[in-house]
């Protein structure tokens, strides 16, 4: 049913764009990318608005272009080579712009991605049954804050925290939810606390890190 909803979906997007496509619609070998990235016929003096299309070297789309005054504004379109949509993503002159998103190639969303005048916010990956593989969030192209993992079937798998891209803590769970491990990290090396947990989620080993060697252990006997 689910693969039934997302290939009427397809066929919907696939019919909107190639009746918007109605109007100027060239292959790319036809055009140039002159300065500030402006799309020109060749040989026009005007910029070129309408769309551009690629092809896969033996035949087949490839891509789908959207421009208007010569600059990439709209839902930029690509696809596998048996006719898949590949990825789509949304532009506003000439940055990423909203969302894109990544397919498998059965149709699911394998990803998403959001973007504000061409910076990104956010990341989620999916598994190919739906559920979401991991989330994070982006500040200055670096993930910032809380990445969550999840297992294929829903439950938290790790919880990662970072700061200006570094790794400094996990927490990492069994896929029945008890506490497996605790991490702490510095500059990619051990630093600070690690914590083991047993089976029924106690405390059964700490350790501690300082640049990467370790300082002290103690394993906790019931």
């Amino acid at each position: 049913m689910l693969k039934s909803i997302h290939f009427i979906f397809f066929s919907i997007l696939i019919s909107i764009v190639s009746t918007s496509f109605s109007q100027d619609t060239i292959n790319e070998k036809l055009v140039e990318n002159r300065a500030h990235c402006i799309y020109y016929i060749k040989g026009a003096k005007t910029p070129f608005t309408g769309f551009i299309y690629g092809n896969y070297f033996l035949g087949g789309r490839k891509s789908l272009t959207p421009i208007e005054n010569g600059i990439i504004t709209g839902k930029v379109v690509g696809y596998y080579k048996n006719g898949a949509i590949k990825h789509t993503i949304e532009m506003k002159y000439g940055d990423k712009n909203g969302e894109e998103i990544g397919y498998y190639k059965t149709g699911e969303i394998e990803s998403r991605m959001y973007f504000t005048n061409g910076i990104a916010n956010e990341e989620i990956s999916y598994y190919e049954n739906g559920q979401v593989q991991h989330r994070a969030f982006i500040k200055d192209d670096k993930i910032e804050g809380t990445l969550t993992r999840y297992y294929s079937s829903g439950e938290v798998e790790a919880k990662e925290a970072y700061k200006d891209g570094e790794l400094t803590s996990e927490m990492r769970y069994e896929i029945n939810g008890i506490k497996d491990t605790y991490r702490e990290w510095l500059n990619g090396k051990k630093n600070g606390e690690w914590v083991y947990f047993n089976l029924e989620g106690k405390v059964y080993i700490t350790e501690k890190y300082s640049n990467g060697k370790l300082m002290s252990k103690k394993v906790w006997i019931d």
